[in-house]
Protein backbone atom coordinates (compact mmCIF):
# COMPACT_ATOMS: atom_id res chain seq x y z
CA UNK A 1 0.00 0.00 0.00
CA UNK A 2 1.07 3.55 -0.83
CA UNK A 3 1.16 6.08 1.34
CA UNK A 4 1.30 9.92 -0.22
CA UNK A 5 2.78 12.65 2.34
CA UNK A 6 2.90 15.78 1.82
CA UNK A 7 6.43 16.71 4.07
CA UNK A 8 8.95 18.73 3.93
CA UNK A 9 11.42 16.30 3.52
CA UNK A 10 12.04 12.55 3.46
CA UNK A 11 13.09 12.83 7.31
CA UNK A 12 10.31 14.89 8.27
CA UNK A 13 7.63 12.28 6.64
CA UNK A 14 10.11 9.43 8.52
CA UNK A 15 9.69 11.52 11.54
CA UNK A 16 5.76 11.55 11.44
CA UNK A 17 5.02 7.88 10.80
CA UNK A 18 7.17 7.01 13.51
CA UNK A 19 5.14 9.39 15.72
CA UNK A 20 1.98 7.40 14.56
CA UNK A 21 2.81 3.69 14.30
CA UNK A 22 4.64 3.06 17.71
CA UNK A 23 6.61 -0.22 18.24
CA UNK A 24 6.88 -0.31 14.47
CA UNK A 25 10.48 0.27 12.78
CA UNK A 26 10.87 3.03 10.43
CA UNK A 27 14.29 3.42 8.31
CA UNK A 28 15.49 5.69 5.29
CA UNK A 29 17.11 3.13 2.88
CA UNK A 30 18.35 4.49 -0.38
CA UNK A 31 16.05 7.02 -0.15
CA UNK A 32 13.00 5.14 0.87
CA UNK A 33 11.04 4.75 3.97
CA UNK A 34 10.91 1.07 5.59
CA UNK A 35 8.57 0.87 8.23
CA UNK A 36 8.81 -3.06 9.71
CA UNK A 37 5.62 -3.94 12.44
CA UNK A 38 7.46 -5.01 15.85
CA UNK A 39 7.69 -8.64 16.08
CA UNK A 40 4.77 -10.35 16.88
CA UNK A 41 4.52 -13.53 19.85
CA UNK A 42 5.83 -16.07 17.97
CA UNK A 43 8.70 -14.81 16.61
CA UNK A 44 9.36 -13.48 20.64
CA UNK A 45 9.27 -17.41 21.74
CA UNK A 46 11.74 -18.92 18.63
CA UNK A 47 14.16 -15.79 19.95
CA UNK A 48 14.27 -17.08 23.65
CA UNK A 49 14.43 -20.73 22.31
CA UNK A 50 17.13 -19.92 20.58
CA UNK A 51 18.89 -17.59 23.02
CA UNK A 52 19.05 -20.73 25.16
CA UNK A 53 20.41 -23.30 22.32
CA UNK A 54 23.58 -21.11 21.48
CA UNK A 55 24.03 -20.71 25.59
CA UNK A 56 24.07 -24.63 26.09
CA UNK A 57 26.27 -24.43 22.84
CA UNK A 58 28.68 -22.99 24.74
CA UNK A 59 28.54 -19.95 22.82
CA UNK A 60 30.20 -17.47 26.03
CA UNK A 61 32.93 -20.29 25.91
CA UNK A 62 33.62 -19.48 21.95
CA UNK A 63 33.41 -15.89 22.51
CA UNK A 64 30.22 -15.57 20.99
CA UNK A 65 27.53 -13.54 22.65
CA UNK A 66 23.57 -13.87 22.06
CA UNK A 67 22.06 -10.85 22.14
CA UNK A 68 17.96 -10.45 21.50
CA UNK A 69 16.02 -6.92 20.82
CA UNK A 70 18.37 -6.34 17.53
CA UNK A 71 17.03 -7.10 14.43
CA UNK A 72 18.38 -9.25 11.55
Amino acid sequence: MAVMLHESSLADAADRLWEELPGHRVEILNGSIVVTPPPDGRHQVTLSWLIVACHEAGDRQAGLKTVGGIGL
